[in-house]
C-alpha cells in the first residue's frame, strides 16, 4: 500500500510515504520515510526536489535511518494515527498536525 501526504511549514515543505522498502534485506516490508524540500533527491510528485532525512519500519515503527532533524511534531505516535505505522505505539507526544 502506496501511502503519501504532505506538510508545509513557514521554512520549508515536507513529504512523508508509506512504499515497498528499498533495502534488500527487507524483501516484501515496507518503509516509511520522512522527505525535507531540498536542492537535490528525489523528484516528487510536486516537480519539486526532496532529501530523505528519516526512514522507518512500517511494521515496527523502529528508525531504520535517521540522517537528519525532522520536524518535532512527527513522531511515531502522529505516523501511527495517521496510518503509516502498523503498530501500538503509546509513548511520545501527542502531535497537533492534522492529516487531511
Amino acid at each position: 500500500m502506496e501511502l503519501n501526504i504532505e506538510i508545509e511549514t513557514e521554512k520549508t515543505k515536507w513529504w512523508i510515504n508509506r512504499a515497498p522498502s528499498i533495502f534488500v534485506s527487507r524483501t516484501g516490508k515496507e518503509d516509511v520515510c520522512v522527505y525535507k524540500r531540498s536542492a537535490w533527491g528525489r523528484r516528487q510528485p510536486d516537480g519539486k526536489l526532496y532529501r530523505c532525512v528519516k526512514r522507518f519500519a512500517a511494521e515496527s515503527g523502529e528508525t531504520l535511518r535517521d540522517y537528519e532533524a525532522a520536524l518535532p511534531q512527527i513522531t511515531n505516535n502522529w505516523l501511527k494515527q495517521v496510518g503509516f505505522l502498523d503498530v501500538k505505539i503509546t509513548t511520545g507526544p501527542v502531535s497537533h498536525l492534522v492529516h487531511n
